[in-house]
């Protein structure tokens, strides 16, 4: 950015259509995955004793539906012949969303240096699954079972972190040390 100041910006995006026959679902495309995400970051890089580094960062995804294995609860063997099909009745899905930020301050002496890292992180994330991809019945109402291991969760989450750091060498280099707190 400048004589001191150097900066990154990148980005990524993923798209997938899905692949799987889902025949409960009557759908001939399931597992559609859509991913996005961005990170910057600035950095301070000039000849002061001062360091400075900033990043942030933000990720999302979206998936319809984690394919899982159709199993026979009673053999645990497979229970389908075709493994590019999904049996369940589950109507999956998958989402998550992540951002964050972290700043790293410092100074450095001729025999010491000093170093703040602060964190932070929040997100988001839901899905429903069926793992075991469902199993058929001979049932005429319905042909196809739940299988013996759906899951469904909706959390969120957020962390803080802070360090304090101090970092020198002693007895003409031949000692480094690093001590600090961490919360």
């Amino acid at each position: 950015l400048s004589d001191n100041w150097a900066g990154l910006v990148t980005g990524n995006y993923f798209h997938r259509d899905g692949f799987f026959k889902a025949e409960a679902l009557n759908d001939n495309s399931y597992g559609d995955r859509d991913e996005h995400g961005a990170r910057a970051a600035i950095s301070y890089t000039g000849d002061s004793p001062l360091m400075v580094d900033v990043s942030a960062f933000y990720s999302r995804a979206k998936n319809k539906g984690t394919i899982g294995v159709a199993v026979d609860p009673t053999t645990l063997k497979n229970a389908r012949d075709d493994i590019y099909s999904y049996i369940s009745p589950t109507d999956g899905m998958g989402a998550n969303r992540t951002y964050g930020m972290d700043l790293a301050l410092g100074w450095k002496g001729e025999a010491i240096q000093l170093k703040s890292v602060t964190s932070y992180l929040r997100g988001q994330q839901e899905f429903v699954n069926d793992l075991t991809g469902g199993r058929p019945t001979n049932s005429e109402e319905n042909g196809y079972l739940i299988g013996f291991n759906e899951l469904t969760s909706d959390s969120k989450y957020r962390t803080f972190s802070q360090e304090f750091q101090v970092l020198g060498d002693l007895m003409d280099d031949r000692l480094s040390y690093i001590g600090g707190l961490y919360y």
